[in-house]
């Protein structure tokens, strides 16, 4: 019988990625890259500096995980923080290397969400969008700051919102499929998706930390209130091809890793914590995360403490404050593809205890010395967005929540005006804190944080720009500015 892979086979409009080189999180005395060499069991990995050489490996490309390798090449810390490239497979990128992890120095970070740069004929046929215009954009305004890096935070690739691709559909149509060819639907996603030329060029200029959502492997995943035997064979392909195509490139990870795919990573006297909120989501379970997750999450921030640490990082796909508790409350109790949206926010009746058990762990920890910061970095909701959060009650603690989403996605009417007015009762409903609304920006948009020690009094100063997209003109202009002094 004929595949969704087949046909997909011609729909993308640059096609799919054969060979490619990308860096993954690069952190104190290492880098990573990610190689893809379809023909090539073994590649040879060079880190330079000045043009001459500082380290050496050789990435082994396996067959079956879609031709692709990870290799880690340690670097020694009396080049930390020096421009660097790494050659590979006849390419060359350029990169800071990173800082020693106890560095008071000022660096920033670009980060965003939502990859759905492409438009469909009559034909099905895929077309580059005019949204995806804001990729080259994204990365001069990246380079203009001295990015260092950059943050991925959810829906990367969709597996289920172009008109004629919903592998989730189309499996229940073909009831017999494999998961071989499942896996092979996802793979052939990611190559297609990730090949578009600017999404490709931005992952190319940067360093890349990258954390799936619930697209990777379809609408709501771990939301439903059902889930029968062939939602699981879909997600079990599903997470294969992230392993490869987005988990591997993390630092410490590997394809033989079960979920749930979280991480952290130390960077110039700061501190990054990235959840995965789709690994082990189960609604019927009451289950956002597992008690993995928790306790490495407590160990991290316990950690950031020993260390002297004044500035954390938490990645959570999902925000954690945006639309009122209330509503969500009320729509969470809709059946079908409604509610399920609803059920996938953290103030969702089954999620509410882990919502409240993450505020109070980051009011904690911020509370115990005031010049420390806590931000959460989210995307998801097809909308830019700065609030800050405090502790109701005699107990101090704050943190910021700053949202970069969608790259690239479609909006609309409907959804500009969602987004800018049902944030606006963001304290409408019971919950632990108070939630203030900074700005908005419903447009297609990616976020740079900006970082600078502070010359008294400990920690950093951080900064947060959105940058809207305006697709007719072609212009990208910052439209929330937020500082954390």
């Amino acid at each position: 019988m004929p595949t969704l892979a087949d046909q997909l086979k011609f729909a993308f409009p640059d096609g799919e990625m054969e060979h490619w080189l990308a860096l993954g999180g690069v952190t104190a005395g290492n880098v990573r890259a990610w190689i893809r060499a379809p023909g090539d069991s073994n590649v040879p990995v060079r880190v330079c500096v000045d043009g001459q050489p500082i380290a050496e490996g050789s990435a082994d490309i396996h067959e079956s995980n879609d031709h692709f390798g990870a290799i880690d090449i340690p670097v020694p810390l009396e080049f930390a923080g020096r421009e660097a490239t790494v050659e590979a497979a006849g390419f060359t990128r350029r990169l800071w290397l990173a800082p020693r992890e106890d560095a008071r120095e000022p660096f920033a970070f670009w980060f965003g969400s939502c990859n759905q740069p492409f438009d469909a004929d009559s034909e099905h046929q895929m077309t580059d969008s005019p949204r995806a215009g804001i990729y080259p954009l994204a990365r001069r305004a990246a380079e203009r700051k001295n990015a260092r890096f950059g943050l991925l935070t959810g829906d990367q690739m969709y597996a289920d919102e172009m008109p004629f691709v919903d592998v989730r559909a189309w499996a229940e149509e073909h009831p017999g499929v494999s998961e071989a060819t499942l896996l092979d639907i996802y793979r052939q996603l990611y190559r297609g998706y990730f090949n578009q030329p600017g999404i490709r060029a931005l992952q190319e200029a940067f360093p890349s930390f990258l954390i799936w959502d619930d697209h990777e492997i379809f609408n709501s995943w771990g939301s439903q209130i059902e889930r029968d035997e062939l939602d699981e064979r879909v997600c079990r392909a599903a997470f294969q091809a992230y392993r490869e195509y987005q988990h591997t490139r993390n630092p410490g990870a590997s394809i033989d890793d079960a979920p749930p795919f979280h991480y952290h990573f130390w960077y110039a006297s700061t501190g990054f914590f990235v959840f995965d909120l789709r690994g082990e989501r189960d609604y019927r379970e009451d289950r956002v995360i597992g008690e993995t997750q928790w306790q490495a999450f407590e160990s991290f921030l316990a950690e950031a403490a020993s260390r002297g640490v004044e500035t954390v990082f938490a990645v959570t796909s999902i925000p954690v404050v945006h639309f009122s508790p209330a509503i969500v409350r009320l729509l969470d109790k809709l059946p079908g593809h409604d509610g399920n949206n609803a059920r996938d926010r953290w103030d969702a009746g089954a999620n509410v205890d882990a919502r409240d058990r993450l505020l109070e762990q980051i009011f904690d920890w911020q509370a115990a010395r005031p010049a420390r910061n806590a931000i959460i970095l989210s995307g998801d909701v097809h909308a830019g967005a700065a609030f800050t959060v405090t502790r109701k009650g005699p107990r101090a603690g704050h943190f910021a929540q700053w949202t970069a989403s969608a790259l690239s996605s479609p909006g609309g009417i409907a959804h500009d005006l969602a987004n800018r007015f049902a944030t606006l009762p963001v304290n409408f409903g019971k919950s632990p804190r108070t939630a203030k609304r900074h700005g908005i920006e419903p447009r297609n948009n990616v976020g740079i944080v900006e970082l600078a020690p502070r010359e008294s009094g400990g920690g950093h100063a951080v900064s947060l720009s959105i940058y809207g997209f305006d697709p007719r003109k072609r212009r990208l202009r910052r439209s929330i500015r937020h500082t954390l002094e």
